[in-house]
């Protein structure tokens, strides 16, 4: 999945964005400025940014709970996106690039029995 989203972002070339955290520091996605523009071209970017958090809240819900604070600010924007919020999000994609290892791992064969309740 990651790296699917990866190649969809046209980011395999590119690269990672640090590992510390995928909100960029600095570059606050709640007050990026809205830009006039075609409705046309506006609703492609409103797509693009749909798929992108899609698959993003996907991962975040699976297996990568630190996507989920950019995953819910992006979201508020899914319907009226500027440039600056598809930059947000594949920031969010490089950083998943460089910490493809990262994960969170569900074990169901524990054994309760030791534990006291």
């Amino acid at each position: 999945m990651v790296l699917e989203l990866i190649i969809k972002a046209q980011l395999k070339e590119i690269a990672t964005a640090s590992k510390e955290t995928p909100y960029r520091s600095g570059h606050p996605v709640h007050s990026v400025p809205d830009i006039d523009m075609p409705t046309d071209e506006r609703q492609l970017l409103n797509k693009l940014l749909q798929e992108y958090n899609g698959s993003l809240n996907w991962l975040s819900c699976q297996t990568r709970p630190d996507l989920a604070t950019i995953t819910n600010i992006l979201s508020q924007f899914n319907n009226k996106c500027s440039p600056g919020h598809i930059d947000a999000a594949r920031y969010a994609i490089r950083y998943l690039k460089g910490t493809a290892d990262n994960n969170v791992f569900f074990i169901w064969d524990v054994d309760f029995s030791s534990y006291e309740l």
